[in-house]
């Protein structure tokens, strides 16, 4: 889903035209269109938070540094009375961590076998894969119940089609395969969207400090603002695109690691000065409004 409408995107490309190189106006206007929705959403961030700097502050865009082959968004000289700064942006959802692409991927094994035995099954398969708590935990954490590298085995071939193949299917309305690799209920549903046909019920969750998206996608950008000349405010802005962890900063959970504790773990050891979290909060008549938490302000 969208965050602004495309006439707002328009207005914020055309006021920031002066500032855009054709190429830097180019890339923008390509990542907004494209048909993943996870970039697209980034751009808008992106494309956003520019435009917003713009209005307060002395903006550059895609500066250049010496010794440097990676480009950061911006650089503005006075968005902080401390001090330049340069500003990385990046949009994160919980695909990565959901466990998202291995249920799509065991869903299509399942659903081609399916269109084989049954034609037209696979429009009516819904796959929710069940979550399990690890025995030798104390904390309670929970696994999703399915493999990366996931097989149908003879076994769930044979349960599959026997399922498939009764003369009163889809009664019943669901079979559970479950062993060492997956543990599936799938239900037979009047409509399905091939996009939108497998889900857990587990949530996409850190445990770890380290060992998440968000730590991980800090990382990265450091990396690329290592080369920053001294003396200049490094800073990251981090959008939720559908990030569980950036929208509820504080973990929901007693075993969870939230996003505010993994970000302040980050911190303790980077170089970077800031990190900044934007959500954007879709109210009905009233458009798009941003929640903004800053977090390390000390530098500014």
């Amino acid at each position: 889903m969208p965050i602004f409408a495309r006439r707002g995107l328009q207005k914020m490309l055309n006021d920031l035209a002066p500032r855009l190189t054709a190429a830097n106006a180019s890339d923008i206007l390509a990542r907004l269109e494209h048909s993943n929705t996870q970039s697209a959403l980034a751009a808008e961030f992106e494309l956003a938070l520019l435009w917003a700097i713009g209005r307060v502050a002395d903006l550059r865009i895609a500066p250049e540094f010496p010794d440097s082959t990676k480009r950061p968004n911006a650089l503005s000289s006075d968005l902080f009375v401390s001090g330049p700064a340069v500003i990385e942006i990046i949009a994160l959802s919980d695909d990565t961590f959901s466990g998202q692409a291995d249920m799509d991927r065991a869903a299509n094994i399942m659903a081609q076998f399916s269109e084989r035995t049954r034609k037209g099954a696979s429009e009516h398969l819904y796959f929710e894969f069940q979550a399990e708590s690890l025995p030798s935990d104390a904390s309670n954490r929970r696994i999703r119940r399915i493999t990366r590298d996931f097989a149908l085995t003879p076994a769930l071939e044979s349960e599959l089609r026997a399922w498939l193949a009764s003369p009163d299917w889809p009664t019943p309305k669901a079979i559970r395969l479950i062993d060492e690799q997956v543990d599936v209920v799938i239900r037979w549903k009047m409509f399905v969207h091939p996009l939108f046909r497998a889900r857990s019920s587990m949530p996409a969750v850190a445990y770890d400090l380290e060992d998440n998206h968000i730590f991980k996608a800090l990382r990265r950008k450091e990396k690329q603002l290592s080369n920053v000349p001294p003396g200049i405010l490094k800073c990251i802005f981090l959008g939720d695109a559908g990030c569980r962890n950036l929208r509820h900063l504080r973990p929901m959970g007693v075993a969870e690691t939230g996003g505010e504790q993994i970000i302040r773990h980050f911190l303790s050891s980077s170089t970077i000065d800031l990190v900044c979290v934007l959500t954007a909060q879709l109210k009905p008549r009233h458009g798009s409004h941003f929640s903004v938490t800053f977090l390390d302000c000390d530098a500014l």
